[in-house]
C-alpha cells in the first residue's frame, strides 16, 4: 500500500474547492482509484507513521488535531 500526503491550506472563503486540473494530477493513472476528503482525528484509527504524519502537519498549521 502507498499513501501520498498532500497539505493543502485554502482560505476559509476559498473552501476546499480545488479546479478539476489539480483533481485530476491527485487522480492514480490506470487505476479507479480517486482522491478524496477524510476527516481524520487523534482518535481516527491510523497507521502510526500517518499518525505522525498528520500530527505535525497539525502542529504546522497550528490546527487541533
Amino acid at each position: 500500500m502507498e499513501t501520498v500526503v498532500i497539505n493543502l491550506h485554502e482560505s476559509e472563503s476559498k473552501g476546499a474547492q480545488l479546479p478539476d486540473d489539480i483533481l485530476k494530477l491527485l487522480n492514480e493513472p490506470g487505476t479507479e482509484e480517486q482522491c478524496k476528503w477524510v476527516e481524520v482525528s487523534h482518535s481516527s484509527n491510523l497507521r502510526t507513521s500517518h499518525n505522525y504524519i498528520l500530527k505535525n502537519v497539525a502542529e504546522l498549521r497550528r490546527a487541533f488535531y
